[in-house]
């Protein structure tokens, strides 16, 4: 038997859903920050970032004579400290947007659940 849903009342499905988006990007938030301590990590250390990339390509079997490799080669070679930490900060922003978004998300199926609760009283 089909349960038919009341307009105006909202479907478990669409809640289910909620929870994925907010977990999808609350992952991307974690991913965002992992990449931004990155960042200030490559700061600390002064990394030579063009052999950093060249290593990227290489453990990724990435040719680097393709052109977006020349390209990524090449901004590696013109990024400077600066230009690292405006990158870092950056990336710390995004994520803190980005759990900003799971965290509406999370908040629209737990003030549901309240007012489901406070009208079955």
């Amino acid at each position: 038997m089909e349960t038919v849903h009341t307009p105006g009342t909202s479907h478990p499905d669409h809640h289910r859903g909620l929870r994925t988006v907010a977990t999808i990007e609350a992952a991307k938030g974690v991913l965002a920050l992992i990449v931004g301590f990155a960042f200030v990590e490559i700061l600390r250390r002064d990394v030579d970032l063009e052999d950093a990339a060249l290593n990227l390509l290489y453990a990724l079997h990435i040719d680097p004579d393709r052109r977006m490799s020349v390209a990524l080669l090449h901004a590696a070679e013109r990024m400077s400290e600066t230009s690292v930490l405006n990158v870092a900060v950056i990336v710390l922003a995004v994520s803190r947007i980005l759990w900003t978004v799971a965290a509406t998300h999370l908040g629209r199926v737990a003030r549901y659940r309240v007012r489901r609760d406070l009208s079955s009283l």
